[in-house]
């Protein structure tokens, strides 16, 4: 019976020490990011809307991941434009057009977006950032050399 015991407690003692030892790594990540997938911002009488959609795969392990990844952006873009009538009275009027990197057309456009990039994924809930290269493209062209930056919390 004192054999039995004793094994039984070494196995549940090896057991606890290797849950114990055992990372679960988060799986979701809510991020701020500076250029990548949201495209940019704008300023003064400009109103631009930017909502990127990607679904990434991580693949690497432990704390450092390579990101692919692809998707969309939904680009809105308003400007107030002041033009001059024949009287030289300024006449106020709204443009929808935007150009970024190629031309967007009239908005609302879409954007296709790839993701290639690094991915730092804390140990437990908490602080991430990446960095990505993100190839952008509509049916204008296509723009290879667009990098983004992010910072977040993954959970």
């Amino acid at each position: 019976m004192k054999k039995l015991l004793w094994v039984l407690s070494i196995f549940f003692g090896v057991s606890m020490t290797l849950t114990a030892q055992e990372t679960t790594y988060p799986t979701r990540a809510v991020y701020a990011e500076l250029g990548g997938a949201g495209l940019v911002y704008s300023f003064s009488d400009q109103s631009l809307l930017t909502v990127p959609v990607q679904v990434n795969r991580l693949f690497g392990r432990g704390n450092h991941y390579f990101e692919v990844g692809a998707g969309t952006t939904l680009v809105n873009f308003r400007e107030t434009v002041y033009d001059y009538d024949s009287n030289g009275n300024a006449v106020e009027r709204e443009s929808k057009t935007w150009h970024f990197i190629m031309d967007m057309g009239e908005t609302p456009a879409v954007m296709g977006t790839l993701n290639f990039g690094y991915r730092r994924v804390p140990d437990e809930p908490g602080f991430t950032w990446r960095v990505n290269l993100t190839p952008v493209f509509n049916s204008n062209g296509f723009w290879p050399l667009f990098a983004g930056i992010g910072a977040g919390y993954a959970f």
